[in-house]
């Protein structure tokens, strides 16, 4: 019995060494393909075992390599052939490097991976459509570099990604359906690319698990899709500086988990949604659009609220008045509208006021007193409006203000 099992055994103890003896030629090798660059001078047999050299990750059990952290390493051309030859390899990281040449097809053999970024680099070309046999990715990052043409339609077949980066590159194809296949998908991010002029997918309304999406300057048109309120897991939103066209769909107020929504600079017309069901907004930018209206009260009850962009749009009627009890509340921009009446009076008595911007409007009244209550203000723009009465005293307190704008207006009395 004991000698029938002496070969597993032997196997159990030799196999290990083997494979590391192994992974050690493989690194050498790779270092050897990118000419041998100054920061992989630890990668040297006389600097001891391989798991030890800079950038290097092992698999404490057998010390095959499952990892190499190689960024900003100086590395130049193309990515050496022998990389896949790392049979347990499961995150390559190489961002912020100079590494040439078309997408690496030479990567579809190693199908252990579960991360690859290659951002910041110098690739071009198409996206290869065999990225599908990397079905264990759970991250891929291809930002920062001068890829071309479409998304190929075989990402969709990576069902365990996760996190998909593709932004700053000069993607000028389209976007396939087959992405709301990525039921996993938890960050989109393909912005600032030159896509070819395209509605948004409406298929990504289908990602369940979807938290992040970053859609600026991609060449959008139409309106934003009614699927997108099927997003409920989504945190931020972002797809301004597109040419979307169309109303805000009431569902993207009803998402339960949304904290920032940026839609800037579009075409967007039609009312703000009167039913905010989003209670955790942190962040709301609707400016540069065509939005008429007034602002629903409903924007007072968020208590997370910190910033609301709404300029340069054609809004108007009076401000709810509860709007200058928000608690955290730092930033308001509301210039270049149509809106009117007063300014609520208890403006920076309860936040840590820092902008106020309501310049270009038809508001009345007195300035609020309260402005710098709390000592953070530093802009007030209030210029070309109805304001009369005297200058608020207490500007001449503020210590931390910068900039005061407010020609234009009917003010009357000493400045402070």
């Amino acid at each position: 019995m004991a000698t029938a099992a002496l070969p597993f055994v032997f196997s159990v103890l030799i196999l290990p060494f083997f494979a590391a003896s192994d992974d050690t030629q493989t690194l050498l090798s790779i270092k050897q393909g990118f000419n041998s660059p100054p920061s992989l001078l630890s990668w040297n047999a006389s600097n001891g075992p391989h798991c030890n050299w800079k950038g290097v990750e092992c698999a404490p059990a057998t010390n095959a390599v499952t990892a190499l952290y190689l960024t900003s390493h100086d590395l130049h051309g193309e990515l050496p052939a022998t990389i896949c030859d790392l049979k347990n390899l499961t995150v390559l990281d190489l961002t912020d490097n100079y590494i040439s040449g078309s997408f690496p097809s030479l990567l579809s053999r190693c199908t252990q991976l579960q991360s690859l970024n290659l951002s910041e680099n110098l690739l071009v070309g198409a996206i290869p459509d065999d990225i599908a046999r990397l079905t264990e990715l759970r991250e891929l990052n291809l930002s920062g570099n001068n890829l071309t043409g479409d998304i190929p339609r075989g990402i969709g077949r990576l069902a365990s990604l996760e996190i998909l980066f593709m932004m700053c590159n000069q993607l000028n194809g389209s976007v396939p359906p087959e992405i709301g296949e990525l039921q996993n998908l938890a960050m989109l991010v393909l912005a600032f690319n030159p896509f070819r002029p395209a509605e948004i997918r409406p298929e990504i309304g289908r990602l369940k698990r979807l938290r992040y999406l970053y859609m600026r300057e991609m060449n959008l048109i139409g309106p934003i899709p009614m699927s997108f309120g099927n997003l409920t897991a989504l945190e931020r939103l972002d797809v301004c500086q597109n040419k979307l066209t169309g109303s805000i769909s009431a569902g993207i107020f009803r998402l339960p988990n949304l904290k920032i929504l940026y839609l800037y600079q579009n075409n967007l017309t039609g009312e703000i949604p009167r039913q905010i069901l989003s209670t955790g907004l942190e962040e709301i930018d609707l400016s540069q659009n065509q939005l008429t209206g007034t602002l629903p009260a409903q924007v007072a009850t968020l208590e997370n609220l910190t910033v609301l962009y709404l300029e340069k749009n054609d809004l108007s009627g009076e401000l709810p008045p509860e709007i200058g009890l928000m608690k955290r509340l730092v930033d308001l921009k509301l210039f270049t509208n149509r809106f009117n009446g007063s300014l609520p009076p208890d403006f920076g008595r309860y936040s840590d006021l820092i902008y106020l911007e309501v310049a270009e409007n038809e508001f009345s009244g007195e300035l609020p007193k309260h402005l710098c209550q709390r000592g953070q203000l530093k802009a007030v723009s209030a210029y070309s409006n109805n304001f009369s009465g005297e200058f608020p005293e207490g500007l001449a307190r503020c210590s931390s203000l910068q900039h005061v704008m407010a020609y234009n207006n009917r003010f009357s009395g000493e400045i402070p």
